[in-house]
């Protein structure tokens, strides 16, 4: 699979906005409830957190996403912080109030990405706020690393797509370099420390979306055909690879669950070639973006159900497509005595017949026990700076010129799923 195929919808919310009409355009969420929950945060919780993802489906939300500033390039766009766009309480509350009870946060990683690698205090206030956050709108979390020692958020662009920030920004050595997967398996032990006992903390994601195929050679191996015959067990090897993360994070905190997505951006084709560990408290993820050539489509030319072509391969769009993807996701984790998880996926919003993709995807998702998250729920401050890059915000509805909250198709799909869940924090 090309990696212009399956790369994911995490780059789309990194650069560029465009000016609308008025400030009357931007959707500013009011007219979501954004009140708080009713909760007493000092009353602490008893929840088994591997029972969120051992017992079926428990856990339905959306991965909201930021990443580090960078003020040459950024101009205040990304907010005043070290990290962008900024969250506010109103944000989180509007999702726990949709229904959601799980947020995936896909957050630069706590070292820093050149060496030395040292602690970012900045970046671990951030996610210390989202945290706090998170509880008060009475959510669960996992925590995803997008980057960390030896790996950039650059990472997910190819050169093509690169003529808006300096070449200089891109790093992807975590690949080649022992000292680098060695900073981020310390990065993810002192957060495994740090954040072992608080009771909102589901599970911590070691890196979105590995991509050594396409990031750590001159030429892209997006083939796994292609890429374990030369390189298994080698430092691009990410199945050498996450084990001492999984082990550094074991050696202070044994009972958080640890999710773990396979290579080629984790995307489905890559699954099987993922090996499994024998930590008894490990998921499996996958992202699921296929067909790409109809969930990102920019025209109309494709639905769901239908029939098209694309690259002179003929696809049959329907359930049983994806019943076929989710069911090889439930059959690995069958296979290995493991849950698995969709922790993204997504489409956009204006794709002819999105509403019946996504109510098709998750009830699927539900009949084989699997917990899923949404790309993606963007901050208020994103949509007011950003506004027309809104593709996955399913509150805007399917006319892609509109950029405010509007009743609509899919979000009530989305609802409708949600409204299964029955398991809070507090």
């Amino acid at each position: 699979m090309k990696k212009t195929i399956i790369m994911f919808a995490a780059m789309f919310s990194l650069v560029g906005g465009c000016s609308l009409n008025s400030q009357s355009d931007i959707d500013d969420r009011s007219q979501l409830d954004n009140s708080a929950p009713n909760i007493d945060t000092s009353q602490r919780p008893q929840i088994d957190k591997w029972s969120l993802w051992s017992d079926g489906a428990k856990l339905r939300g959306a991965n909201i996403f930021q990443r580090r500033v960078y003020d040459d390039v950024d101009s205040g766009s990304l907010g005043s912080g070290a990290v962008g766009s900024p969250y506010t309480q109103v944000d989180l509350n509007a999702l726990s109030n949709l229904g959601a009870n799980w947020i995936q946060i896909s957050h630069p990683g706590l070292y820093s990405e050149k060496a030395p690698y040292q602690l970012d205090e900045d970046v671990q206030k951030n996610l210390d706020d989202i945290l706090v956050m998170a509880q008060n709108a009475n959510m669960f979390v996992t925590i995803a690393f997008r980057t960390g020692p030896g790996r950039s958020e650059f990472t997910f662009y190819d050169k093509e797509d690169s003529d808006w920030f300096p070449d200089s920004y891109r790093d992807d050595k975590v690949w080649e370099d022992e000292d680098a997967q060695q900073a981020w398996a310390e990065m993810w032990k002192h957060v495994a420390d740090r954040y072992k006992d608080n009771p909102i903390v589901a599970g911590y994601n070691l890196m979105v979306e590995p991509n050594a195929e396409s990031r750590a050679f001159s030429n892209s191996l997006d083939s796994p055909d292609d890429f374990y015959p030369q390189y298994a067990d080698s430092p691009a090897d990410w199945n050498q690879f996450y084990p001492q993360i999984v082990n550094s994070i074991r050696s202070v905190d044994q009972n958080t669950p640890v999710i773990v997505g396979g290579m080629g951006y984790s995307a489905v084709a890559w699954l099987s070639y993922l090996q499994p560990s024998n930590d008894q408290r490990l998921v499996y993820s996958v992202h699921q973006y296929d067909p790409f050539s109809y969930t990102h489509d920019e025209v109309r030319k494709s639905q769901y159900p239908g029939e098209y072509s694309y690259s002179g391969e003929k696809i049959n769009l329907s359930e049983d497509y994806l019943s076929n993807l989710f069911s090889n996701v439930a059959d690995y984790g069958q296979e290995n005595s493991r849950p698995v998880t969709v922790d993204e996926f997504g489409i956009y919003r204006w794709k002819n017949g999105a509403d019946k993709y996504i109510d098709a995807s998750m009830e699927l998702m539900e009949n084989n026990k699997i917990n899923y998250a949404l790309w993606s729920w963007d901050s208020t401050h994103h949509l007011k700076n950003f506004p027309t890059d809104d593709q996955f915000d399913f509150t805007h509805g399917s006319d892609k010129k509109n950029h405010r909250y509007v009743d609509n198709h899919l979000l009530n799909v989305i609802k409708k799923h949600w409204a299964r869940n029955s398991t809070r924090p507090y």
